[in-house]
């Protein structure tokens, strides 16, 4: 005795769109997910300014006024 199934249904709705169509569709989000970030990342790291006048000061100096300002980097 067979069901009847709803159109739709048992195999699932994507599995009748084309591959290259689901392909061009997670490439699409993928790429959208990624531009959010790097918009997010480049919005935070743009609104931080510093200003220090320090005259004949040693690095270790200025990394310690520069985070005494509430600011934290990483060199590499």
């Amino acid at each position: 005795m067979q069901k009847n199934q709803l159109p739709g249904r048992g195999e699932g709705c994507l599995s009748r769109l084309p591959v290259k169509v689901l392909m061009f569709m997670k490439l699409t989000v993928m790429l959208t997910l990624l531009a959010c970030l790097h918009v997010s990342a480049a919005t935070y790291s743009q609104d931080v300014k510093v200003s220090l006048k320090l005259n004949s000061a040693s690095v270790q100096q200025l990394f310690n006024a520069i985070e005494k300002n509430g600011l934290s980097f990483r060199v590499q």
